[in-house]
């Protein structure tokens, strides 16, 4: 179960601050181990800042190479996929492996996790450039990702839950007709990738809070049914749910890529610490 996994245990942090201090930590070590090693110059090391900004912009990348891949993914890939590339870039620096080349493999990786064949060959079919070299590229950083992600490979995702809560909202008269929020809040769920949800919150979570988002769009509320869904919790711990799933709820979709001007001036600096690194 979630609360007894890895998936819980080792990628699922407490707090937005965690975060922000699990990528500066990264960071700080890999700018030292550099500096103790290579004697790196300086003005092409990338802040956390700029890491994550680079990070954030090939997400929006991964989504987009996700969604027009031939065969059409199954969306437990999709999210699988999108997991592994925010856990490598929990535990590496962009200045060590370069998100375009993580996020291709992950994609990779997730489809056999996930059970859906796809032979390497059609899946290069997908890539711009040479398939050759891509190919080469994928078996080799294959391994790399499963040692920083420390072969925790179980992704619990949050559709199942989805569905439970509306099998749930159907014995009940809290809303009606439940089933007309479904593609909505399952729409939500998508969209939820290009934010720092899935690594802040549990997968019954995320799904309670697209519900409240879908259901609040027209302009109805879903807190009768978290009353009764929530009623066997303590005081403090109902209020506590309650904020999470109200968070989720409150989260901006559709967040904006990073200017191409400052993508284009941190990769150019990305490219000079690569190079002097070799």
């Amino acid at each position: 179960m979630y609360n007894s996994s890895t998936h819980f245990k080792n990628w699922t942090l407490s707090c937005e601050e965690d975060l922000l201090w699990k990528k500066l930590n990264v960071n700080i070590k890999y700018i030292k181990k550099l500096k103790e090693t290579k004697g790196i110059n300086d003005e092409f090391l990338l802040s956390a800042i700029e890491e994550q900004t680079i990070v954030q912009h090939y997400k929006i990348k991964l989504y987009d190479f996700c969604k027009r891949m031939v065969p059409k993914l199954p969306q437990n890939v999709i999210n699988t996929a999108f997991h592994y590339y925010e856990r490598f870039f929990l535990t590496v620096s962009v200045m060590e492996h370069h998100p375009k080349e993580i996020l291709v493999t992950c994609v990779y990786l997730a489809a056999k996790i996930e059970e859906f064949f796809l032979p390497l060959f059609k899946f290069v079919a997908n890539l711009k450039g040479n398939q050759e070299n891509a190919r080469e590229v994928i078996l080799s950083k294959e391994i790399v990702i499963l040692e920083y992600l420390n072969f925790n490979l179980v992704v619990y995702h949050p559709f199942k839950p989805l569905d439970g809560f509306f099998i749930h909202l159907k014995t009940l008269d809290v809303i009606k007709d439940p089933e007309r929020f479904c593609l909505k809040a399952k729409n939500f769920m998508d969209k939820l990738l290009l934010t720092k949800a899935y690594i802040l919150y549990a997968p019954a979570q995320i799904a309670l809070g697209s519900l409240a988002l879908a259901v609040s769009e027209s302009q109805e509320t879903i807190e009768p049914y978290l009353n009764i869904l929530l009623s066997k919790y303590s005081k403090e711990e109902k209020e506590n749910l309650t904020k999470k799933i109200m968070e989720i709820a409150q989260i901006k979709l559709d967040p904006q890529p990073p200017p191409k001007e400052v993508i284009e001036i941190l990769e150019l600096r990305l490219n000079n610490c690569k190079n002097q690194l070799h």
